[in-house]
């Protein structure tokens, strides 16, 4: 992030950089002395928090236009009463996450950990990047070559794990991620995304890879019949 401020920063003094962190709340340090940032946001679900509140930090200086009008609750920038009890929900999860400072490290072994069971116990599968790659601690994306990915999803899920195909902002879109297109990953190879948290457990990561294993076999007698 702060290599690509110093890049916007040279572009021109107009531009306002917002930095999307939901993912990264509780799992990676945000430091906003070091970021560059104009206005980075959070929410508290990625926090086990309650759904519909975040927070915004805002750069002292910057300014930002409202959305729409009203009763200027928010600093001006969003009317509308504010959702009280999930403020507080916040509160309480952020309060949780900093007392499990070592989070991180943690959820980087669970999900090392389901990588190597998915790659010893299901044939076809394959890491979308090289395992050694810098990536986020918690998410886990696997590729299935000649597989679709929806069958496999669906046979997850019969089996009691829930994964996707990509972000939950595009679920309702069965394109190929744009980020996939961009590592040059063919759209027949099916993509599955697992997403781990501070409270996943071992018997949870062992559960998903056999059924991973199982659903994958279901799935091949159905597009490979012969096999």
């Amino acid at each position: 992030m702060a290599d690509i401020a110093r890049a916007v920063r040279a572009l021109g003094r107009k531009i306002h950089l917002h930095v999307d962190a939901v993912q990264a709340a509780g799992l990676l340090p945000i430091d906003v002395r070091t970021k560059g940032a104009d206005s980075i946001a959070v929410s508290a679900h990625k926090l086990h928090g309650p759904k519909g509140v975040g927070a915004l930090w805002l750069r002292k200086g910057k300014t930002l236009l409202p959305l729409y009008g009203g009763g200027g609750q928010e600093r001006n920038l969003r009317s509308g009463t504010e959702n009280l009890p999930a403020c507080v929900g916040f509160g309480v999860a952020v309060t949780k996450a900093r007392q499990d400072g070592g989070a991180a490290a943690h959820v980087v072994e669970l999900r090392d950990r389901l990588e190597s069971l998915i790659f010893a116990q299901v044939a076809p599968a394959r890491p979308t990047v090289p395992l050694a790659t810098p990536r986020a601690p918690h998410i886990a994306s696997v590729l299935l070559p000649g597989l679709p990915a929806e069958p496999v999803l669906h046979a997850l899920e019969a089996r009691g794990v829930y994964a996707s195909e990509g972000a939950a902002c595009s679920t309702r879109t069965h394109e190929q991620s744009r980020v996939l297109r961009a590592l040059g990953i063919p759209a027949s190879a099916g993509a599955l995304r697992f997403s781990l948290s501070r409270l996943t457990t071992v018997d949870e990561i062992e559960h998903a890879a056999r059924a991973l294993a199982e659903s994958v076999a279901v799935v091949e007698k159905m597009v490979k019949p012969g096999r």
